[in-house]
């Protein structure tokens, strides 16, 4: 009897040990590496694509703008004028459909800003950079009431001149007055030390885009941080059967392949500067 009383209490014990190292039944497992920066960016990006102020984000997320207004270095490239010309789009299944935005002059990108985190999680510094279609989301196309696709894939990046550690990045889209992370919409194209890059592929109704504003967003730490740094963001849009096949992230360059030489035109932001410059 007392052989069988020291067995059951030894597995006891053991039972005992297994459950308390063991994760809780219902419990979530830990956040993967990373995984918190990029939600802290995440919020970041959408915050700053609703058009919270410098108050709202200093409150929100403890971010300071610390953004220069002189710098030295060359101007970020502007698109070419003769590609501002209004062009007919074709929607999957849609049919062809005018728009007012299919013109390069229509689009608008604001230079990047920096942001200094005086809280002690995320990124030290972030770099943002937002677009929007000057006719937002009244973008109305008659008589069509299917949702397609606007040719194939867009695409946006942000680059800084001088090399970063990056630690997380985010696509903010906007539509009708809701503005949400592009994850399982965007794909991550490229990120490296200078920035980070996506694609997606926009859609509409009669009611208007999905897509008709939005902000990419870095998180990073300087390597070199008494220098002034310059950023800027490019947007790719394309229509009919082209598509962007993806954008490389340079020091301050943005390379977009294409997968046609039709039916499609980039826009430049000007450039970003922190306040080292």
């Amino acid at each position: 009897m007392k052989k069988h009383l020291c067995w059951a209490a030894l597995c006891a014990a053991a039972l005992t040990a297994a459950l308390a190292a063991s994760p809780s039944v219902g419990a979530s497992a830990a956040p993967a590496p990373g995984a918190a920066a990029r939600a802290g960016t995440d919020a970041i990006a959408s915050a700053i694509a609703s058009g919270a102020s410098d108050a709202t984000l200093r409150h929100r997320f403890g971010l300071v703008a610390e953004t220069g207004t002189s710098g030295r270095g060359a101007a970020a490239p502007v698109p070419s004028p003769a590609a501002r010309v209004a062009v007919p789009e074709r929607a999957a299944g849609c049919g062809e459909v005018l728009r007012v935005g299919g013109s390069p002059t229509y689009m608008k990108m604001a230079a990047p800003r920096f942001y200094r985190n005086t809280r002690s999680t995320g990124a030290p510094y972030y770099v943002a950079a937002s677009f929007h279609w000057d006719k937002g989301d009244r973008l109305l196309w008659s008589g069509w009431s299917c949702t397609g696709a606007i040719g194939g894939r867009d695409g946006i990046g942000l680059t800084v001149d001088q090399s970063v550690v990056r630690i997380s990045q985010s696509l903010s889209l906007c539509a009708y007055g809701v503005c949400k992370t592009g994850r399982g919409k965007a794909v991550l194209a490229d990120n490296n030390a200078h920035g980070a890059s996506y694609t997606y592929v926009d859609t509409a109704t009669s009611l208007g885009a999905d897509w008709y504003s939005g902000t990419i967003t870095v998180g990073f730490k300087y390597k070199y941080p008494k220098r002034c740094h310059q950023a800027f963001a490019k947007y790719a849009h394309t229509w009919s059967t082209t598509k962007v096949n993806g954008i490389g992230v340079g020091p301050y360059s943005l390379s977009v392949s294409w997968s046609s030489s039709a039916h499609r035109w980039a826009v430049a932001s000007s450039t970003g500067r922190n306040s080292r410059c």
